[in-house]
Formats: C-alpha cells, sequence, structure tokens
C-alpha cells in the first residue's frame, strides 16, 4: 500500500471509531432523548452531561471518548507503525476528532472535540501533548474561557510539533487548530462584546469539593458511625410521638441548588432521626424527588431543616399526597 493510501485509511480508522459519540449515546439511555435538548449548550460531551444528567454519566462520556481515540491510534499504528511511524497515530487520531465532531450517523453534527484533541496530541508526543494542555487549563484559569482555553490546546501543540516532531506532525496539529477555531468560533465571537459566558473552573471545583465534604459528613452522620451525633445535627423531635392524628405520605419535588450539595443524604439522616419513611433521589432535570410518610409535622420539620442548609438552595417545590405505604420501614437514599 502506498503512503497516500496508508494515511487515508488511518483517517478512516480513527473516523469510524470517532462516531461512537458516547455522549449522546448516554443522554439517549438516561434520559430517552438526544443531547442537543439537554443542559444549555446541547453539546454531547462530558461537561454537558455532567451538568445535565450527572457526574458518573460525564465522566462516562468523558472515558468513552478517550477511549475511543487510543483504540483507532493503537489499530492505526498496529497496521501502519513500519512504514509511517508516530505518523500513523497523528492521522488516526485526527480521524477520530473528525469522527467525533462530524459524525455521519447525527447529520454531522457532533460535539466540540475538546477531549479527542487532547487525546490525540497526548498520544502523539506524551511530553510536548501534556504540556499543551497545561498551557490551556491555565489559560482556562486566567481567562475563564474555556473557548480560548480549547484553541490553546492545539495552537500550542502544533507550534511544538512543527519545531520537534517535523512538518507533517505539525501540519495535522494545524488542522485540530482549525477545528478547534471552527466549534468555537461563536464563542470567541462574543469575547470583544463581552457576551462571552464564563467559567470560574477553580471556583467551581472548590464548590464541588466542599459539596463532597457535606456528602461524606451527612453519610457519616447517617450511618451513626460516629457515636456523638457530631457529623450531622441532632433535630428537635420533641413532641412528635403525640403530633397529629396518625400518618400521611407526600411526594415532594425540590427545584433549585439542590444536586451535589449533600441533599439525599441529610434528607435520608434528618428523616431517620425524625422517624420518616420513604426514599430520595435525584432527577435528570437536576431537581430532587422525595416520598415521605410520617407524623405531618414530622415531615415539616424535615422540609424546614433542608431549607436552612447554607448549601442547598430550594427555589419551588411541588407537593402531592399520596396513599400510605405500611409496609415501608426506612427512609434511604435511591440513584446515584
Amino acid at each position: 500500500m502506498n503512503p497516500a493510501a496508508e494515511r487515508i485509511v488511518c483517517l478512516l480508522i480513527g473516523y469510524l471509531c470517532g462516531n461512537l459519540v458516547t455522549g449522546e449515546i448516554v443522554a439517549r439511555a438516561c434520559t430517552g432523548r438526544p443531547a442537543r435538548e439537554l443542559g444549555t449548550s446541547g453539546n454531547p460531551g462530558m461537561a454537558n452531561v455532567m451538568d445535565a444528567i450527572g457526574m458518573k454519566e460525564g465522566l462516562i462520556v468523558l472515558a468513552g471518548d478517550i477511549a475511543k481515540v487510543i483504540a483507532a491510534t493503537v489499530l492505526a499504528r498496529y497496521l501502519f507503525a513500519t512504514d509511517l511511524g508516530s505518523l500513523s497515530v497523528c492521522w488516526a487520531g485526527l480521524g477520530a476528532t473528525l469522527g467525533h465532531n462530524f459524525p455521519f450517523w447525527m447529520k454531522f453534527r457532533g460535539g466540540k472535540g475538546v477531549a479527542t484533541t487532547c487525546s490525540t496530541v497526548v498520544l502523539c508526543s506524551p511530553v510536548w501533548g501534556l504540556t499543551a494542555m497545561l498551557a490551556g487549563l491555565l489559560t482556562v484559569f486566567a481567562t475563564q474561557l474555556l473557548s480560548i482555553g480549547g484553541v490553546v490546546i492545539p495552537l500550542v501543540y502544533t507550534v511544538f510539533a512543527f519545531v520537534f516532531l517535523g512538518r507533517e506532525a505539525g501540519i495535522l496539529g494545524g488542522v485540530l487548530t482549525l477545528m478547534m477555531l471552527q466549534r468555537f468560533w461563536k464563542d470567541l465571537c462574543d469575547i470583544p462584546s463581552g457576551k462571552a459566558a464564563k467559567t470560574d473552573v477553580l471556583g467551581g471545583l472548590f464548590k464541588k469539593l466542599k459539596a463532597l465534604i457535606e456528602k461524606i459528613k451527612a453519610l457519616y452522620g447517617a450511618s451513626g458511625a460516629s457515636g456523638d451525633g457530631s457529623a450531622m445535627p441532632t433535630l428537635d423531635t420533641s413532641g412528635l410521638e403525640d403530633a397529629g392524628a396518625g400518618k400521611s405520605r407526600r411526594s415532594i419535588r425540590f427545584h433549585g441548588h439542590v444536586q451535589g450539595v449533600g441533599f439525599r443524604y441529610q434528607a435520608q439522616s434528618a428523616a431517620r432521626q425524625l422517624g420518616l419513611t420513604g426514599w430520595v433521589r435525584n432527577e435528570f432535570d437536576g431537581s430532587v424527588s422525595m416520598e415521605v410518610q410520617g407524623q405531618a409535622e414530622a415531615i415539616d420539620r424535615l422540609v424546614e431543616f433542608l431549607g436552612s442548609n447554607r448549601w442547598i438552595n430550594i427555589r419551588e417545590m411541588d407537593t402531592e399526597l399520596l396513599p400510605v405505604d405500611e409496609k415501608e420501614d426506612t427512609f434511604k437514599v435511591e440513584g446515584y
């Protein structure tokens, strides 16, 4: 096979692997809807899926996007490493990004290709690829603009590729840069006018870390492992034994900043202290659903407690009375 044909085959291998748009598959599997109908961007990438569905699903998308680039480059290198060397990896990675950005089965409307681009430059040259990713990350920290960071990564890699890896590797890096410019063009055009959306990545990381700590504290308190109740405030349960005329059951849908803040585990621990049973779970639209039963005053105290948590911001509640489940004997957390 002549060198030009080998390059085309590597590109096609990558393109076919890139058509496995993990974000679209996860979105449809979890919600029954395409990714373009989820979140604010409609992008079938990790960030949008994680924001619209959940952290676990977002990480699955990231892993899938990385895996398809690895699969394409490994196959291309196995077939053509003798003739093309590391260029087989570059061509396959470029193809995987093309397949991700322009998948034929989605009418060529795919993602932005940040994860596939990063995977490609690292697999082509671990040293210069990781250096370029660091430059992009620092740019995002400094500007809070994901679009600029996304373009900086392949751009910095392209410079290093021309200097250290050769002209062809540099040209392929330039193509990756042009694709990233095309995907982020609208966002980049909004920067001069100040309309571009900014993302406080460091602030977001610290916020998620705080939420994780709160979740661990709440779970620790719910398990009773501390022995002294220090991980979870002790709620006032006085007067509940004789309050009300019996059990009632409510379905409550909480809207607001209620996911990623330890809401479910705080609810579980408080409900058990109050002698309530039921369940609580996260929903795909960012809300939290709960069915809780017990004495009416105890349910009111549970809702009041959740509303007083400084990490939780309940903007709206939908409440409905349900028949009591006499067989239910505990309060549990459902889902992830």
